[in-house]
């Protein structure tokens, strides 16, 4: 494997933040259906949190009178499908890197679940930036 997207999910790993209310760690091994199950379950809850500040952010810049707030609320939801199709893109490319693993589908759920909490934390602090 080459050592690029190794750094790359070891960096996102690092930047994964805590608070996002998810199961306890999926299985490392045993029956496949029950682990991804446990991954779909982590990505469900990083998603539902993913959702919560993107909603908390569209809902600041409709409310905010600044001239410009109309124009910020196009460019995040702009960046936001963007950032859906380049979250996707990277998480094949983690699957199709793993093409030896028995469960490399749990490779796929665990980098959207990764790519989900750091962009909440993104949206976060839009307002602090």
């Amino acid at each position: 494997m080459h050592p690029a997207p190794l750094l790359l999910a070891l960096t996102l790993l690092a930047l994964t933040p805590r608070s996002v209310a998810q199961p306890s760690d999926c299985p490392p091994d045993g029956d496949a259906d029950a682990i991804l199950r446990c991954e779909e379950t982590r990505l469900a809850a990083a998603d539902e949190a993913l959702d919560k500040e993107y909603r908390a952010t569209v809902r600041a810049l409709q409310e905010d009178p600044a001239p410009d707030a109309k124009a910020a609320l196009r460019t995040l939801v702009d960046a936001q499908r963007r950032w859906i199709a380049f979250r996707d893109d990277d998480c094949d490319a983690v699957y199709l890197a793993h093409h030896g693993a028995d469960l490399r589908e749990r490779h796929r759920l665990r980098c959207k679940t990764r790519h989900a909490e750091m962009r909440a934390r993104q949206l976060g602090a839009y307002d602090n930036d």
